[in-house]
């Protein structure tokens, strides 16, 4: 098990809301720890809403004219706006860039992390009503889903430095993935890596009924056997630091969700199980509900052999220049 962050190059997803300035602040956290180069990327999907933001003469460009002044206003807008919030975090020991793309949010940044080869995406949490999740959903949600990179969600209220982190295994190789990140995270912020097992019908092993002794339950049976196989897996990892299991049962996700209410956790750790033939979809939807219910941060990572469904296309349009902040 690696011992180190193994994270280079950070993109975080900006619209300027307060939950993505959080997300700023966490890779920031990230890039001081790791030497990571942090990027900054605002997407305009539809440059035409900004119309209400732009000058007049902007206006009546856009109207009556070829909409070139209205199009290098707002970019330039964008762009202000970005350079002012890496203005914010400048510092000596960090290499901050941003970007303003044009198209769809969730389609840009997807193929943005291939092309720029990022290994850590950030984005805020935002809360949504009933409706919005119902029939739109997040680009959060999406994100965890689609993009190829783990996907680390921020929470405002747990910016920073992590004083507790949980992982959870079903013994998957994407979930060693998986914990293999949440024990860099955990020994660079010098805390407890706390990691779940819900039991589930892989623990029951099939001759159990033939070895029940006399006086003992089915369930303590399932619960010993379930324990001896976690203790094995953990033996195996390799893991350094303090590493402390908790074996539970029940639905996983409602497990995990409470565990980490329970032990007050800043940051969750998961897994994405991906089906196989089906490129770039989920198996399941853990994570998902996870994100919908934990008031933690989520860090999503997928298997070694993801897919992204959004297929590259044509290179990545970059509407702005870079800038980066050395002193």
């Amino acid at each position: 098990m690696s011992n180190h962050l193994s994270f280079q190059k950070l993109l975080v997803a900006v619209d300027f809301s307060p939950a993505s300035c959080a997300a700023i602040q966490q890779a920031v956290w990230v890039a001081k720890k790791t030497g990571a180069t942090l990027t900054l990327v605002h997407v305009l999907p539809n440059i035409r809403k900004s119309m209400h933001s732009a000058s007049i003469d902007a206006k009546l460009d856009l109207l009556y004219g070829e909409g070139s002044v209205f199009h290098r206003e707002v970019l330039s807008a964008a762009e202000l706006r970005l350079q002012q919030l890496a203005d914010k975090v400048a510092h000596p020991d960090l290499v901050v860039k941003h970007k303003v793309l044009l198209g769809e949010p969730l389609a840009e940044i997807c193929r943005l992390t291939q092309v720029g080869e990022y290994d850590l995406v950030l984005a805020g949490a935002h809360a949504m009503t009933v409706w919005q999740e119902l029939f739109v959903g997040s680009t959060a949600k999406k994100l965890i889903h689609t993009c190829p990179a783990p996907v680390w969600i921020v929470r405002p209220e747990h910016v920073g430095q992590p004083a507790a982190i949980l992982t959870a295994t079903d013994f998957s190789p994407v979930c060693r993935r998986a914990i293999d990140v949440a024990s860099s995270l955990s020994q660079v912020a010098k805390v407890p890596l706390h990691m779940l097992h819900v039991v589930d019908s892989m623990d029951v092993p099939e001759d159990i009924l033939s070895k029940v002794p006399e006086g003992k339950s089915l369930r303590d049976e399932i619960n010993q056997a379930a324990k001896k196989r976690f203790d094995e897996f953990v033996a195996t990892l390799g893991a350094q630091g303090d590493i402390r299991p908790h074996l539970t049962w029940g639905t996983p996700w409602k497990e995990i969700n409470r565990v980490a209410n329970q032990l007050q956790i800043d940051l969750l750790v998961v897994g994405s199980i991906g089906r196989s033939g089906i490129a770039g979809m989920l198996m399941g939807n853990t994570a998902e509900r996870l994100l919908a219910c934990c008031r933690s941060s989520l860090l999503t990572v997928k298997p070694a052999n993801f897919l992204c469904p959004i297929p590259l296309g044509e290179t990545v349009t970059e509407i702005t220049s870079q800038a980066a902040f050395i002193e």
